[in-house]
């Protein structure tokens, strides 16, 4: 039986183009959450959803495979492989009648290149509630700043082009570079300005283009310039790093600044194209796997914080539980759920021991006060 499941994970790691033809296909799914609000249904969709992928990448083992190894094909393939939802249609919806809200769909199950997807990626911001972006690049020419931003604006294009909602450039033209340069390696930094600016992810960066030499075919001047430029982007409201990217170009050209302008447009639209890829995948995981929810807690002592604790770590949805301190009173958590802050937060504010109630809460971030 190890046979088949390492024979399985051969196939599915070293020919993605075979993998991706034998998971396009439609498939029957249903979803269960307790209640009968808005948000049990929200809930019960998502569950729907990750039914629906689960049962697409189960069709390569045998059920009895997925039994006997249930916690490995969890690690090495329902998290790790690209599944997602191209489209659905709810074919089944009881409203939450007698207080366990049923839904059941017909989706479309594929894996792949997340991004080439429009109607996926559109599904994927829905669920993740229509984050908006901001994007601040330090830009030079020579070792000289340059004011016109030609990577920031490249970039901006790219993003909006597949539909992310951008932070106006009239907007960010307000921050300083001075204040981007010294977020860049601040992921704290760079979440306080994303919050500034009314932008749920903060894309700060820096790009350089350096002449690396010259020549003088048939008499004219060609200049060759190099550009790189760096790129991460940040949740702004808990300063979690979403993705990494690197690119570098070189052109050549006659000008020197024209040159060294066609460079850094280069790598704009590499590093465009990397950042979406890798906040697109980090968004499906959070989407159909599960989220790191931080959670801050004022008014707590030592009993409360193990309390809370404990009945997180009962919750059916809760993967896990870490402490990242307690210090002065405020405790802070980072949960591991398979859900939305929204349904943790309706979670929350029905315990009775210990009673907490909710002061704030963003898409990855919780703030509570612990009753006295």
């Amino acid at each position: 039986m190890k046979k088949t499941l390492i024979l399985v994970l051969v196939l599915v790691f070293s020919c993605p183009g075979l993998f991706a033809a034998v998971m396009e296909k439609e498939v029957v799914a249903e979803g269960v959450a307790a209640g009968d609000s808005l948000q049990a249904r929200d809930s019960a969709l998502a569950r729907a959803q990750r039914n629906a992928i689960e049962q697409a990448v189960g069709v390569l083992v045998d059920s009895e495979t997925m039994v006997e190894n249930y916690e490995l094909l969890d690690d090495k393939i329902y998290t790790k492989s690209k599944g997602y939802i191209k489209g659905y249609e709810v074919i089944y919806d009881n409203k939450g009648e007698g207080g366990l809200y049923k839904i059941k769909i017909k989706a479309d199950v594929a894996l792949g290149a997340l991004t080439k997807e429009v109607k996926a990626m559109g599904i994927l911001r829905e669920r993740m509630k229509y984050p908006r972006i901001v994007v601040l690049i330090d830009e030079y020419i020579d070792g000289v700043e340059q004011p016109r931003n030609i990577v920031g604006i490249e970039m901006e294009k790219a993003f909006m082009k597949k539909d992310f909602p951008v932070v106006s450039r009239d907007q960010t033209e307000k921050i300083k570079m001075r204040d981007a340069a010294l977020s860049y390696d601040d992921p704290q930094k760079a979440a306080a300005l994303g919050r500034r600016y009314g932008a749920e992810v903060v894309i700060m960066g820096r790009a350089t283009s350096d002449l690396a030499g010259s020549s003088q075919p048939y008499g004219v001047t060609v200049y060759a310039y190099e550009a790189r430029a760096e790129a991460r982007a940040v949740k702004a409201d808990n300063a979690q790093v979403l993705a990494l990217d690197t690119e570098a170009v070189t052109a050549r050209g006659n000008g020197r600044v024209p040159t060294a302008n066609k460079a850094l447009s280069g790598t704009a639209e590499k590093l465009a194209e990397g950042l979406m890829k890798r906040i697109a995948e980090s968004w499906r995981s959070e989407v159909y796997n599960e989220r790191s929810i931080q959670l801050v807690c004022e008014n707590a002592d030592t009993m409360k914080a193990y309390g809370l604790k404990q009945v997180l770590k009962s919750m059916r949805d809760t993967r896990g539980v870490s402490e990242r301190s307690l210090v002065s009173g405020v405790l802070e958590l980072d949960v591991r759920f398979f859900g939305t802050t929204e349904q943790l937060s309706t979670i929350l504010s029905e315990i009775k021991d210990p009673a907490v109630e909710i002061t704030a809460r963003t898409p990855n971030r919780i703030d509570i006060r612990f009753k006295r």
